[in-house]
């Protein structure tokens, strides 16, 4: 996606977000508090400030997330509409994490690892694995700054379950860890578009993460490994076509019960959040 506003989405962002309501807009979008205009003349005027430091990179896919918190506000606005279905620029950035400590069910994690990369290779998108990872492993995010944050792990009830430094299991409360992706949101550039939650009974833990990332991806009830590594494949192939990863997810769920009857629960439990 282009990281510069056209003049006709300047003028709606004109219209709607006049400088004293433009500030939670572009909260949302990521943008740092230090580079909003102070002293804008106009509300147009502030605008063209903030869609120069926009084309500048003083957000990634800038344009694209303040469009698209534009579009969740006012849903029916045919601009915000139009200009949000284009994906974010690439290089498409997926981070993943993966733990499987000692005493834990076996997850078969390489498998659903190795979908990914595969699915990424040639569209120019990057991944980071971590694996055997550790709750504290979350601080990649502000390093990398991925656009997705892949989690395959065990979940037990509100919590998952990461390794400690013994590689034996560490419960970390989920509300513990959607706080700290939401702290890093408002301390720095850095925000999600999505999170990919690969665990069993993410019905319970998903809904704690909503305004941790603007998509939440998870399922409901239990987990097949095959299926959730084959699901992972068809979700990050229409990824890098589409850039949106609650609609990418929504045709990996048709594509992989078309893969294999046996994955239907798993198209089934897809539970998909988005930012409100």
């Amino acid at each position: 996606m282009d990281a510069h506003l056209t003049p006709e989405e300047i003028g709606e962002l004109t219209r709607i977000f006049p400088p004293h309501r433009a500030h939670h807009l572009l909260n949302r979008a990521g943008f740092p508090p230090g580079a909003v205009p102070a002293f804008p003349y106009t509300a147009r005027d502030f605008w063209e400030q903030v869609a120069a430091e926009l084309s500048h990179g003083a957000v990634s896919d800038g344009r694209w997330r303040l469009l698209e918190a534009a579009h969740r506000l006012y849903p029916g606005n045919e601009v915000f509409r139009a200009a949000r279905t284009a994906p974010p620029a690439l290089p498409m950035r997926v981070l993943v994490m993966s733990a499987e400590p000692r005493g834990t069910q076996h997850l078969e994690a390489g498998r659903e690892v190795r979908a990914i990369t595969h699915a990424l290779r040639g569209s120019g998108a990057e991944a980071e694995l971590v694996p055997a990872a550790r709750s504290t492993d979350l601080g990649r995010v502000l390093s990398f700054e991925p656009h997705v944050l892949h989690l395959v792990c065990h979940g037990e009830g509100d919590s998952l379950v990461f390794g400690d430094v013994h590689g034996e299991a560490h419960h970390v409360p989920a509300r513990d860890l959607a706080d700290t992706l939401r702290h890093y949101r408002k301390t720095s550039d850095t925000g999600l578009h999505g999170l990919v939650l690969s665990s069993c009974d993410g019905e319970h833990i998903a809904p704690l993460f909503t305004g941790a990332a603007e998509v939440v991806v998870a399922h409901r009830g239990r987990l097949d490994a095959a299926c959730a590594a084959a699901f992972t494949g068809h979700l990050y192939e229409r990824l890098a076509q589409v850039g949106d990863l609650g609609r990418a997810a929504a045709t990996a769920a048709h594509h992989v019960r078309l893969t294999d009857a046996s994955c239907a629960p798993v198209a089934d439990g897809l539970l998909v959040l988005r930012q409100e």
